[in-house]
């Protein structure tokens, strides 16, 4: 009985973990758009994208926040560790990346 609930709670941790790489892929991937199309404060847009994501992922302990342009692309990138609810097993670092085409305006 005892290895059925450690393996219930593996499997709900794994299913949060899961869900908190999507809703931060959103808010890395929204970040990413905006810096695409157009000059944005560099900066505040880092600000902007941490607070996202704190808001949105409870648990979600930020480590680092880059956001880089060029004059060919955009990239978002924030590394977080995991703390889910309840017991938290193991550690877990998690990285998330998006990059988007710059554009270019005529």
């Amino acid at each position: 009985m005892a290895v059925f609930f450690l393996c219930v709670i593996v499997l709900v941790q794994v299913a949060f973990l899961i869900t908190s790489r999507a809703i931060v892929g959103a808010a890395v991937d929204a970040s990413a758009r905006r810096i695409a199309v157009g000059d944005v404060d560099l900066e505040a847009e880092q600000a902007r994208v941490a607070a996202e994501v704190r808001a949105s992922a409870p648990g979600a302990e930020i480590q680092q926040v880059r956001v880089e342009r060029t004059n060919a692309a955009a990239s978002v990138v924030v590394v977080y560790r995991w703390h889910p609810p309840g017991p938290d097993l193991i550690p877990v670092d998690v990285e998330v990346e998006r990059t988007r085409t710059a554009v270019i305006p005529p």
